[in-house]
C-alpha cells in the first residue's frame, strides 16, 4: 500500500502521483470539465500503465496507483519473460507468493482496471510478466 499522507512512497508510486497531481492541478478551474487520464511511468524502456487520474472542476480529483507490493493468487501461475501466452516460461509462483508490481502493458481500457500483464519483480530479483488478472 502507498502512504502518500505520510510522505512515503517508493519511486514509481511517487512519480505517478505528481503526473497526477500536476493533472488534477491545471484542470480544476474548467467549468463542466471532467475527464480520466491514464498515467504511464518509463520502466527500462518500457511503458507501463500505473495509475489513473479522474479529474473535474469540483476539488473532488480521484487518483489510483496500481502499481506496488501485490500477492499472486492462483497455483500454477506461470512467470513469462514477455507480456503475452507465446513468451517464455521462467518459472512458476507459490499461491499468496509477494511481488512488486511496475506496472500493466496490454491493457484493455473498456474492461476493469489493471489488467492485461503485470510487469513484476521476485523478492529473488526476478523480473518477468504475470497475467493481471493472477495479481491482487
Amino acid at each position: 500500500m502507498h502512504d502518500i499522507e505520510s510522505g512515503y512512497m517508493d519511486e514509481v508510486a511517487y512519480h505517478s502521483y505528481h503526473q497526477v497531481k500536476d493533472i488534477g492541478d491545471g484542470v480544476g478551474a474548467l467549468p463542466n470539465h471532467h475527464e480520466t487520464h491514464y498515467i504511464y511511468n518509463d520502466i527500462d524502456g518500457k511503458m507501463l500503465f500505473a495509475a489513473t487520474c479522474k479529474v473535474s472542476n469540483t476539488p473532488s480529483t480521484e487518483f489510483h496507483i496500481y502499481g506496488g507490493y501485490k500477492v499472486i493468487n492462483g497455483t500454477e501461475v506461470r512467470m513469462r519473460q514477455a507480456p503475452n501466452l507465446n513468451g517464455e516460461i521462467m518459472g512458476y509462483f507459490n499461491q499468496n507468493e509477494r511481488v512488486y508490481v511496475y506496472g500493466y502493458a496490454n491493457i484493455d481500457y473498456s474492461a476493469p482496471l489493471p489488467n492485461g500483464w503485470a510487469y513484476v519483480k521476485r523478492e529473488n530479483g526476478q523480473v518477468g510478466c504475470v497475467a493481471a488478472q493472477f495479481v491482487q
